[in-house]
């Protein structure tokens, strides 16, 4: 079994490590291995399918997949850094009305302030 050592005081304690690759290679030896689970799992992992094809046609998807992956995450970003505008700019003067209060009084205008500034959702999750 794999494990990470890590120390709790001075007691060694052991944590299994679970090793996820997504690398093409991995993928193919995994379905080699475990001969129609690729393919029963590929109604979830459309993906799996391209076991069969080889490294290079797999590879390619998996690399469009990251791509499909880093541009979600971009917009998912900038959907959350549009929202922040208005927080942004009113953050200054709700600093000033706070500065000498209790944390519980802040916390209160703080919310108050978010309400109706921040949206509950961005416009990346499809909901405002």
């Amino acid at each position: 079994m794999n494990s990470d050592r890590n120390r709790f005081g001075s007691v060694p304690i052991f944590l299994p490590v679970r090793r996820v690759s997504r690398s093409a290679r991995d993928l193919i030896r995994l379905g080699r291995r475990h001969v129609g689970l690729a393919e029963q799992l590929s109604t979830e992992r459309p993906l799996l399918v391209l076991i069969s094809k080889g490294i290079e046609p797999l590879e390619a998807a998996l690399d469009a997949k990251r791509r499909s992956m880093i541009h979600s995450n971009e917009r998912r970003l900038q959907a959350y850094s549009r929202a922040a505008r208005g927080w942004a700019a009113l953050w200054p003067q709700v600093e000033g009305e706070i500065a000498s209060l209790s944390l519980l009084d802040a916390h209160r205008i703080v919310i108050a302030r978010a309400k109706g500034s921040l949206p509950f959702h961005t416009e990346a999750s499809g909901l405002r």
